[in-house]
């Protein structure tokens, strides 16, 4: 009877233990989300970085400190664009003005690259502790998208089949709910409009011959039926629209950009780009 006591007693502290644990992460990640909306990254990192050392095979971690550093990495140009102004308004020769912006943009690019391959590790380890959940092959795509836009998309061809390979295998697992599977769409949409931007032969001699606007367009749509709301997505379904030569769907889409409310760190850019992008259709007309 003891015996029985003892091991019913075990089970109670074993599952209590496994609660209290289960909230002090939750709490750690709302404490670390809290840093990140209120654009304190560096605490946020701070945060996600010690839930990780205290959980370190907690994927919804790694995924969070992927995140972060993509946001952070984002965030580098707006920085480094004060920078670049101050430099172009200082005394000095034109020559020596030049050469610092030169500079200053590498040193942006490498310090861009170093937070979007910080990104990817974390991501790559969410794929390695969830192989089945698309939220970890999106993320890995979405670091390694923003490592080929820094790079230049022709210049790291690996690096597309990767982002690719990835969104496939999110759209085949197809789960984590509306928004992960549009964000899928949507990367794969844009992945095939961005490489259509360059003629078909160029395309064809470094491997990415495969890319097709008619793709892109159908996986904006998907996208734009899953998540309606969102500017990035009408925007660049827009440009993909006037990359097919439909000027008249395109004015409509970017209509729409104008009519989405503000969800998005990036929004009043896209909200702003679809204006420009309005006008000189318009003016065309």
């Amino acid at each position: 009877m003891n015996h029985h006591k003892h091991v019913a007693l075990f089970i109670i502290i074993f599952f209590s233990a496994l609660s209290i644990n289960a909230q002090a992460l939750e709490d750690l990640i709302s404490r670390g989300d809290a840093y990140a909306k209120n654009s304190e990254i560096n605490k946020a990192i701070e945060v996600y970085k010690l839930a990780d050392a205290l959980y370190p095979d907690n994927w919804k971690v790694s995924l969070k400190l992927s995140e972060i550093y993509l946001q952070e990495g984002n965030r580098l140009p707006k920085i480094y664009a004060e920078v670049n102004k101050s430099v172009s308004m200082r005394s000095g020769t034109e020559e020596s003005k030049k050469e610092d912006l030169r500079k200053l943009a590498e040193e942006l690019k490498a310090a861009k690259l170093q937070k979007y391959e910080n990104a990817l590790e974390y991501a790559s380890k969410a794929v390695q502790l969830a192989p089945t959940e698309s939220r970890a092959f999106l993320k890995r795509a979405a670091a390694n998208v923003r490592i080929a836009a820094t790079e230049g998309i022709f210049t790291v061809t690996e690096v597309v089949d990767s982002i690719r390979s990835d969104i496939d295998k999110a759209l085949k697992i197809g789960n984590g709910g509306n928004a992960v599977q549009a964000m899928c769409h949507y990367f794969k949409a844009k992945l095939h409009y961005q490489i259509c931007e360059e003629p078909g032969l160029v395309r064809s001699v470094v491997g990415l011959g495969w890319a097709e606007t008619d793709t892109a367009i159908v996986e904006f749509q998907r996208a734009i039926e899953l998540v309606p709301y969102l500017r990035r997505f009408y925007l660049d379904y827009a440009k993909a629209l006037i990359q097919n030569d439909d000027e008249e769907q395109a004015i409509e889409m970017l209509e729409k950009v104008k009519q989405c409310p503000e969800n998005e760190e990036e929004d009043n850019e896209h909200l702003e780009e679809a204006k420009l992008l309005l006008s000189e259709l318009r003016d065309e007309e």
